[in-house]
């Protein structure tokens, strides 16, 4: 796309909240904002991250590439030679580029990314922004430690929801009794609890892109810019964040604004999308030539894939390989170490109560069939998924003869894509750092942090493992294919 005129872009990134507005079908989300934005825009429904934990889904966003193809697959890695964002092609056109918040890419931007770091609410509303101009906002109201119910050590995002009580409380959200968790997990009052305060994290960022939109209206920019509006992965609840089931890579993506009507013919809202389409839709809307060595598609031009692939590594102190593909009906994963427990112990997500809930009903023999799935000793190799029958992946038909067909073609399809981009995560770690991918390795730091479970919710003898050289040699979803 090129406009007559360069257009001005609001990028705009939710944290940790899934496919959750109402907009999204949610009957629990009070999201008024985004949900206009969804009505009066474009909104793409079946858009999938390429990672369901923060760092690798942003980093293909900025890159529009996919983290295990550079390296930056592991949480908290640090590439030694970081790529360019997609900020440094607008900014070598002419673009102002302010980036209010994370960056969090599991490398560091260049100096050149961005031309400030400040926020510019007030800058747009007063209309005093140099054009044509792209502003950055992640909201943080949403991350899991929002649903804590009080800060642990002084931190979590729980303190904006506490310090916003009044607003909440004049809000129509919903009691905690009144919300029926996903089958995945138990029917329990705490669970109940963290999703009360999921929906009011929800809302307070919901006002925030309020006040954007209505800083956008009282601008002089408004009838030259478009609101690009995406989350970063899935809700921070066991099996959504930091698992590959479509609960935790599925996202709203809103394309908004009034430059949008003149090329609505090239936007096919129900297309398949991924993350890493997201750079290159970004620099398309700005007529801005896209990289060749992007490995995703502009939105525009009624782009058509066939599939949607990522995946899942090492989570702060606990490694874990997993891949995924989805056709937008079947949802395919690959467990690359079946040996490994879905719910290792991970420090940061043992301050969840939901967690603290399944492992004691766990232990107690207390969970129904779908909430035990998370709590098994072990993972089966292959996942398959029929989202038409099952959205919340609860069947898994790997085994079902019946399958065979389907199983097939996404298996082969995941290995052609891992092929294709050149997974790195099939080398270890370490290894990545000797070659100088990585800068020096972080698993020192985070060693400190692996600690056993309690003996009784223990799925093995010792801690499941962060370090690859404990698991002998790697396993690969290409074997075989």
């Amino acid at each position: 796309m090129k406009a007559e005129t360069p257009l001005n872009i609001l990028f705009l990134v939710g944290e940790d909240n899934g496919f959750h507005l109402g907009a999204c079908g949610d009957r629990y989300a009070h999201t008024p904002q985004l949900d206009a934005l969804a009505d009066e825009g474009y909104f793409f429904p079946n858009t999938y991250a390429t990672s369901p934990v923060c760092a690798p889904s942003r980093c293909t966003y900025a890159s529009g590439r996919y983290a295990y193809s550079l390296g930056a697959h592991n949480m908290r890695s640090e590439l030694s030679k970081p790529p360019r964002v997609f900020t440094e092609e607008l900014r070598d056109q002419g673009y102002h580029v302010s980036w209010q918040g994370k960056t969090d890419f599991n490398f560091q931007p260049s100096g050149s990314f961005a031309d400030d770091r400040e926020p510019w609410l007030d800058r747009l509303a007063e209309g005093e922004l140099p054009q044509p101009f792209l502003l950055y906002r992640n909201f943080g109201v949403t991350h899991e430690s929002g649903m804590w119910p009080k800060p642990f050590n002084g931190q979590g995002s729980c303190d904006q929801r506490i310090a916003q009580q009044d607003k909440l409380r004049e809000a129509p959200l919903p009691a905690a009794g009144e919300i029926e968790p996903p089958p995945y997990l138990p029917d329990h009052p705490e669970v109940r609890a963290d999703l009360e305060r999921f929906y009011q994290t929800l809302y307070l960022q919901d006002l925030e892109v309020a006040e954007i939109v209505e800083a956008l209206h009282k601008s002089p920019y408004a009838d030259n810019t478009i609101l690009v509006y995406v989350a970063d992965h899935g809700r921070g609840l066991p099996r959504e964040k930091r698992w590959c089931y479509p609960a935790g890579v599925r996202v709203p993506l809103i394309l908004w604004g009034k430059p949008l009507t003149q090329i609505a013919d090239a936007l096919d809202p129900d297309q398949l999308v991924s993350g890493v389409d997201i750079a290159p839709t970004l620099l398309d809307l700005a007529g801005v030539a896209i990289p060749d060595n992007y490995e995703g598609n502009s939105l525009l031009g009624n782009k058509t894939c066939e599939y949607v692939f990522g995946g899942r590594d090492r989570m702060d102190e606990v490694f874990d390989r997993v891949r995924y593909a989805n056709d937008g009906r079947y949802h395919y994963i690959h467990n690359d170490f079946p040996q490994l427990p879905y719910a290792s112990r991970l420090t940061f997500m043992e301050r969840q109560k939901t967690t603290q809930v399944l492992r004691k009903l766990h232990r107690n023999g207390q969970l129904s069939e779908a909430a035990a799935l998370w709590m098994a000793a072990e993972k089966p190799e292959e996942e398959l998924y029929d989202l038409e029958s099952d959205p919340c992946c609860v069947a898994n038909l790997a085994q079902d003869p019946g399958n065979s067909e389907f199983l097939h073609r996404m298996r082969k399809a995941l290995g052609e894509h891992q092929r294709e981009v050149v997974d790195l995560a099939q080398r270890r770690e370490t290894q990545l750092v000797s070659e100088g991918v990585l800068e020096a390795s972080i698993l020192g730091g985070y060693a400190s942090r692996v600690a056993e479970l309690t003996e009784e919710d223990r799925f093995e003898p010792s801690p499941a493992p962060m370090l690859e050289e404990h698991l002998g040699e790697t396993t690969s979803a290409l074997d075989g294919i």
